[in-house]
């Protein structure tokens, strides 16, 4: 069956939220992108989740644009993901 989307449509397919609820009973989001010259990459993921109804965002970026990402947002958890790079086995 084909459906045309309209707002009540898609309103009445969403769960209600609770008015009272708490980030945490919405969901939680891991988000690992963004790169050098790619920034907006990482911002626009992690505000479109947000603005979808994620409860946690948690954003992995770069250490090299952490700095850009951590000014740039506010609202998601911004961490530069740790770098395997320099273990070996022993």
């Amino acid at each position: 069956m084909i459906r045309r989307l309209n707002h009540e449509l898609v309103l009445s397919l969403l769960p209600d939220r609770n008015p009272w609820g708490h980030k945490g009973n919405f969901g939680k989001l891991l988000l690992l992108c963004g790169s050098r010259g790619y920034t907006g990459a990482a911002f626009f993921a992690a505000m479109g989740a947000l603005r979808a109804g994620a409860g946690l965002v948690f954003l992995g970026v770069p250490e090299s644009i952490y700095g850009i990402e951590a000014v740039k947002l506010n609202e998601p958890v911004i961490f530069p993901p740790v770098s395997y790079t320099h273990l070996r086995a022993h």
